[in-house]
């Protein structure tokens, strides 16, 4: 994984959907998304999101 994910969600950048995150990373399924991204970052991307809103 990418760090797209994680920097679209902390710059502010990103304006879709948590759901729809997986399908912009290449993803087909979210919940690979989801294991993936908290095995590298640590936290969900809802989790993310909410620490950074501007």
């Amino acid at each position: 994984m990418s760090g797209f994910p994680h920097i679209a969600l902390t710059s502010g950048t990103y304006r879709g959907t948590i759901s729809g995150l997986p399908a912009e990373c290449g993803y087909s399924s979210r919940h690979r998304v989801l294991k993936d991204y908290m095995a590298r970052f640590g936290e969900t991307p809802r989790e993310t999101l909410r620490a950074h809103k501007p």
